[in-house]
């Protein structure tokens, strides 16, 4: 998911994937996620990928990436956006002693 087009700017990206796939739910906006996952490392970032429940070797190769926590995200988020999504996430924050970062999603 990181940027195709060589110059392109991870903000490009965002700013594409939410052109390419909005949505109408406060919180699951590519900006707000990638805001989220940006304070998680790399540990964090497993666990909480599982929570989500993301497979290993999904949860592995995004590791690899320069920002699996937002990669992770966006990957549960999809196309299609539902407000269970968001239920899931919060949950998985909590779970992850990360609960203050629920606010971002308001």
């Amino acid at each position: 998911m990181p940027p195709d087009t060589e110059g392109s700017t991870f903000e490009d990206f965002l700013d594409d994937f939410d052109n390419k796939y909005p949505t109408f739910i406060p919180g699951l906006d590519a900006r707000t996620l990638a805001n989220i996952g940006e304070k998680l490392n790399k540990d964090e970032a497993k666990i909480f990928g599982r929570n989500l429940g993301l497979s290993r070797k999904e949860i592995e190769l995004l590791l690899k990436t320069s920002n699996p926590a937002t990669q992770m995200l966006l990957k549960y988020r999809g196309k299609l956006t539902n407000h269970g999504q968001k239920n899931v996430i919060i949950n998985s924050l909590k779970t992850i002693g990360r609960p203050h970062l629920v606010s971002l999603m308001e």
